[in-house]
């Protein structure tokens, strides 16, 4: 199905699957169109059609993307791409969907992936080896180190993700308050906000309530003597829980002096409200990933900001830092050259550089100009070498997700020996 505006081609509007009997949206759009409809043509004859599925949707987000589907298309008349991108206002398992249509053989010819998913899918096979792409050779080092397997590349991303605290610099300075490197200089910080009338932090279900737990079990795995030992305890019966017991305890004082509005948290499963309680000064924290930066800037595009490391109960702040948005080519593709054609296409220098750019995330390549400001506190962490995977494949490809669950536990009224419980029950039954 082609789909034409004027003389140009545009993906991001109009189609509803039903997956598992939870109903889905994916946007492929225009821009011209009345009432959200678009007008769509017939496939030209000599035309090839490769379908494309991604965790992308929010329009923040869409416009770099489309821009690549739209170019590769002008410059390759006789491929017509078709992207279909999950809302992220549903609750909708990414993952999921994305295996039960690979399972059935007739699955996307490209697709992303998280980092932390990959390992997944090339057990059950669905992936076709991108080795041969010449696009790896202006890849920085350690991204290709993190993402060999088995000695193949089974995902090439188009940005670098990283999570850390959000901190808006035009409140901070209106009440003379430092940028919080410790947990207690954190809470002193929000303190004093809260009694001047604002909720600190700016939180939702997802990663801006849970991510202070992760990252602080994360810092603890990682910063002890045994580290690679410690990193590898999937592989035995030890629970994992007890590294993130002190962060959920840290959630749970942040939820009870009221710093995090437990009830605005539960009320909003994605992102955007906190973004704008952060972008219009209403609180002074948000804690999230480097693609926020896009949305938080159409908020408010002159808002003074930075992002910082995350305050932990013992030690320094941490920065968490992975590849993200895998490009990845379906093995069973019955197009798999033009895919994989599309994807080097889309991971050329210039056209990374570019979209991250307009991303507001930091780019993967070696030796790239960092586009977003706001990011520089952690872009100085990460170049340095003392930056955390936010995923670890020797760990598991779920454990953020798990985290995320028990933390919802914890808004919803659990304790944080009941989420530390919870987290170790969805390990185990992994395990089993």
């Amino acid at each position: 199905m082609n789909i034409r505006c004027g003389n140009r081609r545009w993906l991001r509007a109009v189609v509803s699957l039903l997956v598992l009997g939870i109903l889905m949206c994916s946007i492929i759009s225009c821009n011209d169109k009345e009432d959200g409809f678009v007008t769509y043509e017939a496939e030209e004859a000599d035309q090839t059609t490769l379908t494309f599925f991604g965790n992308i949707n929010a329009s923040s987000k869409m416009i770099p993307l489309e821009e690549l589907i739209t170019a590769y298309m002008e410059q390759h008349p006789e491929v017509n791409i078709i992207y279909e991108g999950i809302d992220p206002s549903l609750e909708v398992d990414y993952t999921m969907l994305l295996s039960k249509r690979l399972s059935t053989g007739n699955g996307d010819d490209i697709f992303f992936s998280y980092a932390g998913y990959l390992p997944t899918l090339i057990e059950g096979n669905y992936l076709e080896p991108l080795d041969a792409l010449e696009s790896w050779s202006a890849y920085a080092e350690e991204e290709k180190v993190f993402l060999l397997s088995n000695d193949h590349y089974y995902g090439i991303p188009m940005e670098r993700t990283v999570i850390g605290l959000y901190c808006n610099l035009e409140v901070l300075e209106k009440f003379d308050l430092p940028i919080p490197e410790t947990f207690d200089q954190f809470l002193e910080d929000c303190r004093i906000l809260k009694e001047n009338g604002l909720t600190p932090v700016a939180s939702s279900q997802l990663i801006p309530f849970s991510g202070y737990a992760y990252a602080d079990g994360l810092a603890k795995i990682y910063g002890s003597e045994n580290s690679q030992t410690q990193v590898a305890l999937r592989n035995n019966d030890e629970s994992l829980g007890i590294y993130f017991q002190e962060g959920f305890e840290n959630l749970s004082k942040l939820l009870d002096l009221g710093y995090i509005d437990r009830n605005m948290a539960l009320l909003h499963d994605t992102t955007e409200q906190a973004e704008k309680d952060f972008a219009s000064g209403q609180s002074a924290f948000l804690l999230g990933a480097s693609d926020l930066n896009a949305s938080i800037l159409e908020e408010n595009e002159k808002l003074d900001y930075a992002v910082y490391p995350i305050p932990v109960s013992s030690g320094e702040g941490v920065v968490l830092s992975a590849p993200d948005h895998l490009l990845c080519v379906n093995a069973k593709s019955p197009h798999k050259d033009l895919a994989l054609d599309f994807v080097e296409f889309c991971t050329q220098r210039s056209r990374i550089e570019s979209y991250v750019k307009k991303q507001g995330s930091l780019s993967p390549l070696e030796g790239s100009k960092m586009e977003a400001e706001p990011l520089a506190p952690v872009a100085q962490i990460i170049s340095g070498g003392k930056a955390i995977p936010s995923v670890n494949y020797q760990l598991t490809a779920r454990l953020q997700h798990w985290i995320q669950q028990s933390g919802l536990e914890m808004l919803q009224g659990a304790s944080p020996d009941e989420a530390v419980q919870s987290l170790n029950a969805m390990i185990e039954k992994t395990r089993e």
